[in-house]
């Protein structure tokens, strides 16, 4: 049955057991490409040593001079594990992606599984999209755990050696914001290393076509331009049906010119009041929670979504042609379900994603495992949902987007719903580009929500145990957020207190924000509440 509180239209080389464990200070991860269908495409067993390394060729060019312009870095990866047998296997490659300085590359520097058997493989990096200067590169590699029933490592995520780099560009763009706003504003944020310039900006829409010119000069090396969607004919380019993107390039008086990343036109047709998606998978039947307190704090977000617009989620059912979201079916390799089939998992997929698409889903809570590439793994049948399938689906632009799952802010799953990390934004920012305040939370680690191995309770034996503490961050969250009128990084904060750690780790620790953290819980979900 369809249930809404309101109408609804519907491993590799030369590792340590620091790069194993995770970024090495201060360096810090990454997804995308290479799906078919929604299924991850399997990539290939390469027999390499165990580990992340960049090629040697690669750190003598990025470590041997001054980076300008896109580079491009060369790495190998293989990552030796056991399966639930014992036997050592390589493990499914699902992605790779770049560190800078601890935190996401913000370009694209993401690859996904390989097509073929090219090796070593190779990843290019704007380095337009960094500040002038020293910074620290890590490649973070992700492969698919080919042991689903190690709950709490459904994916392997392990890093390469840090290096140093250093990076000098005429022309750099590390501010730069890739959407339109919401109030038909397109802003351009660049610098130059010249600091007495004029400069101006081409713009050209997606058949290459000159739609407008900004021009300016710069006392301090900072370009800050806005255009306000009007093209030289006097005609409104706000059509994001016949405009979805523009592209532009910069010119300084001295020396020359560059491109710049193109800016995306979302659908800017803002429900009334935004509502919600909420969904979780369905790993409740392999992991004991006492007193069923971890599907409570879900049921708790359910329910505090349907104060604030409603939400969207369909319950499990038994017409074989529909999905299901709440919950997403799972599969493991030691709870082999004959019903629960990679179709099955498909569809259920592709029903998360037909609501993440709907114009009046504007905020999202999932719940489940995940990398920084993919959401909604089916575990042990292959499937889950790639950021480039997500960026397909969804045409509009999301307020909050809460991803409670491993890695989930280390790739360009944030990209997906245009909320762009990294970074956090103060309101003047939004303010002044047109743009929605919004957030994007996720983790940058390996989350541990189980622990202590098998038990039985009431006849029914359980791989795991989810401690109290794990449910109780999130209805602790949802309190401070809700009740208590929180501010968005607040309410998490406070979340904390009084909690103990899970295998070493407090629920909470790691978990980034990228936007305006200061976000309430309905704050600018309404139509009149922006611009």
């Amino acid at each position: 049955m369809l249930a809404s509180t309101t109408p609804s239209s519907v491993a590799l080389i030369g590792t340590t057991t620091e790069e194993a464990n995770g970024p090495q200070p201060p360096g810090g991860g990454g997804s995308g490409g290479g799906e078919t269908n929604g299924i991850p495409d399997m990539g290939f067993y390469q027999v390499v040593k165990d580990g992340v390394k960049i090629l040697d060729s690669s750190v003598r060019r990025l470590t041997n001079g001054v980076l300008a312009d896109t580079v491009k870095i060369g790495f190998e990866a293989g990552n030796a594990t056991q399966d639930g047998t014992g036997t050592n296997v390589l493990g499914t490659i699902e992605n790779a992606a770049l560190i800078i300085d601890g935190v996401q590359f913000a370009g694209d520097g993401v690859i996904g599984a390989p097509r073929n058997s090219s090796y070593p493989w190779q990843i290019s990096m704007d380095t337009r999209f960094l500040e002038n200067g020293d910074h620290g590169l890590q490649v973070q590699v992700t492969w698919r755990n080919p042991d689903s029933s190690d709950n709490n490592h459904q994916f392997l995520t392990r890093y390469s050696d840090y290096i140093s780099i250093t990076v000098s560009n005429f022309i750099y763009y590390p501010q730069w914001e890739p959407e339109i706003g919401e109030a038909d504003i397109s802003a351009y944020f660049l610098k130059t290393a010249c600091t007495n310039a004029d400069w101006e900006i081409n713009i050209y829409d997606v058949s290459s076509n000159f739609v407008q010119k900004l021009t300016g000069h710069t006392t301090d090396g900072n370009i800050e331009a806005y255009w306000n969607m009007i093209d030289t004919n006097g005609v409104a380019r706000t059509n994001a049906d016949l405009d979805p993107e523009f592209s532009s390039i910069v010119v300084v008086s001295d020396p020359g010119s560059a491109h710049t990343p193109k800016k995306k036109q979302r659908h800017k047709d803002w429900p009334d009041h935004g509502m919600w998606t909420i969904c979780y998978q369905d790993f409740f039947k392999f992991e004991y929670s006492q007193n069923n307190y971890m599907k409570g704090s879900i049921n708790a977000f359910a329910n505090t979504a349907a104060k604030y617009g409603g939400y969207l989620l369909q319950l499990p059912n038994t017409d074989t042609n529909i999905g299901q979201t709440y919950p997403t079916r799972y599969q493991k390799t030691n709870h082999l379900d004959p019903s629960i089939t990679q179709d099955a998992v498909m569809k259920d997929q592709l029903l998360l994603e037909a609501f993440l698409s709907l114009t009046n889903s504007r905020n999202f809570y999932y719940n489940g495992h995940a990398n920084a590439n993919v959401l909604a793994s089916g575990g042990a049948v292959l499937g889950g949902i790639p950021t480039s399938e997500l960026a397909s689906y969804i045409k509009h632009r999301y307020r909050f987007v809460f991803l409670d799952g491993c890695n989930t802010a280390n790739g360009n799953l944030d990209k997906a719903f245009g909320i762009n990390g990294p970074g956090v934004f103060a309101l003047t920012y939004y303010q002044n580009t047109g743009m929605r305040p919004a957030a994007f939370c996720g983790y940058t680690i390996e989350t541990f929500y189980e622990t202590g191995g098998p038990r039985t309770v009431n006849g029914i034996t359980y791989d795991d145990t989810i401690p109290n503490d794990v449910p109780f961050f999130i209805t602790n969250f949802i309190f401070y957020w809700d009740l208590e009128s929180r501010r968005l990084r607040n309410a998490f904060d406070s979340a904390q207190v009084n909690l103990s750690p899970v295998e070493g780790w407090l629920p909470g620790n790691n978990l980034q924000i990228y936007g305006y953290d200061d976000l309430k819980i309905d704050e600018y979900n309404q139509r009149s509440d922006w611009p």
